[in-house]
């Protein structure tokens, strides 16, 4: 389709005004000066193109994240019974977030305090008996008290706390009353809305002007928001390659332009090493423009000097 259109919107006209430059009876009496003005303009447009200074840009895409906001994770597994707090509101470290349920690790707390009641009767029993029981039922109940204690530690991560204060963004968790939950899975972020920044990647190959230090302007554009910019007063460069993106969005498997290793699940490690841009947001200053939020992607654009 490209190369159509090539062809028809650039050579075909092209054939046809030499071809009529050229041969056309129409230009019998006049072709030297038709020639002469047609190399006058071209010459005029290709020296003006050549010769006026335009500015060097480049763009990187990225992702605008919260500077300080933490991952939601279950320390224990069980089934999502109920959401204690509805997303977008504002919680304070040490909220409770959301309540799960295990069957299996309540039966497991119950028989463990059973088993510990049993060894601490028998212990008494033998206190007074003066037997030479003691000291192994002494051994066995502070082993039995050890892993009662772990038990108890997973059975409170059953309620799932705030780690900061922000506000609890889990949009998609409602959708999910009743489903299975294994230890260690995100189910949402607490994000501090008072300050934003915006992590872009640069591919190794496009990084040369990187560290001039001669920049004119840096501003950012989030997806469907173009006609919008934030300018951006500070940014910095991390001096090192990396392999693993912020976002997975900005990766091929989450739809972006950056390639990612196949082998990735995650999507999060890229198939080359980039350099990463890390530029600060002021929220209270781009209010009046784009509208954004932590997890919306966008791009990056660096004007340097001609």
């Amino acid at each position: 389709l490209a190369l159509s259109g090539i062809i028809n919107w650039g050579l075909v006209p092209l054939i046809k005004f030499i071809n009529y430059l050229f041969f056309s009876p129409k230009l019998i009496k006049n072709r030297f000066r038709a020639v002469f003005i047609t190399f006058i303009v071209f010459t005029t447009i290709f020296s003006a193109i050549s010769l006026i200074p335009f500015p060097k840009r480049f763009k990187a895409p990225g992702i605008i994240e919260s500077a300080n906001h933490t991952r939601v994770i279950n320390q224990s597994p069980g089934y999502i019974q109920e959401i204690l707090v509805p997303t977008g509101e504002q919680v304070r470290a040490g909220t409770d977030l959301v309540k799960l349920i295990n069957h299996e690790l309540e039966l497991e707390l119950q028989s463990s305090y059973a088993k510990q009641e049993e060894i601490s009767a028998k212990l008494r029993k033998a206190v007074q008996e003066s037997t030479a029981d003691m000291l192994p039922l002494e051994k066995t109940l502070e082993a039995i008290k050890h892993k009662h204690k772990d038990i108890e530690r997973k059975y409170s991560g059953l309620i799932i706390k705030a780690r900061q204060d922000g506000t609890w963004i889990a949009p998609e968790l409602e959708h999910h009353i009743g489903a299975w939950l294994n230890k260690g899975m995100e189910i949402g972020r607490i994000v501090d809305q008072t300050q934003y920044h915006f992590s872009a990647v640069v591919p190794q190959s496009e990084c040369a002007n990187l560290f001039t230090n001669d920049e004119e302007k840096v501003e950012i554009r989030v997806f469907g928001q173009g006609d919008k910019n934030m300018p951006v007063n500070e940014y910095k460069i991390i001096p090192f390659q990396q392999d693993q993106l912020p976002s997975a969005a900005i990766g091929w498997q989450g739809g972006g332009e950056i390639s990612t290793d196949p082998e990735d699940n995650k999507g999060l490690k890229t198939d080359k090493p980039f350099f990463q841009i890390i530029a600060t947001i002021d929220n209270d200053n781009n209010s009046p423009s784009a509208e954004f939020y932590h997890g919306i992607s966008g791009k990056i654009r660096i004007t340097m000097p001609p």
